[in-house]
């Protein structure tokens, strides 16, 4: 078993299926998925190959079968779905992690302003 050791300043990268791993256009139900994202297989064999990283899947979908299936057939490496051995008693939903991958964060940087312009862009995206 990996080991979370804490050298690589990113053991606990969680990764977020739809819309990250896989392409997700439009929602057809827990058993679909979109295309493999380009570059996708590369950087998770990166994180694969080191003994002290453990790569979760972090994802909103319940069905941890049918999302490790979808992984082992897209040959996507991956430890867990939506938990880790380390992972505290007693916690909310809010997985800790050391790395949240995930196309709907903007990372926090200190400036609340800042992320006030980037929702107003993203509003804008959408109007």
């Amino acid at each position: 078993m990996k080991t979370k050791s804490g050298t690589s300043g990113i053991d606990l990268p969680a990764v977020d299926l739809d819309g990250v791993i896989f392409r997700c256009d439009k929602w057809d139900g827990p058993g679909s998925s979109g295309k493999l994202k380009e570059g996708c297989k590369e950087v998770m064999e990166y994180f694969a190959e080191k003994d002290d990283v453990w790569i979760v899947i972090w994802t909103c979908r319940n069905n941890a079968d049918l999302v490790k299936e979808k992984l082992n057939e897209s040959g996507i490496p991956f430890d867990s779905v939506n938990s880790h051995p380390w992972e505290p008693e007693n916690i909310s939903r809010k997985m800790p992690c050391d790395l949240l991958i995930d196309d709907r964060v903007f990372p926090f940087s200190g400036s609340w302003h800042e992320i006030k312009e980037k929702v107003k862009e993203k509003i804008k995206q959408y109007s």
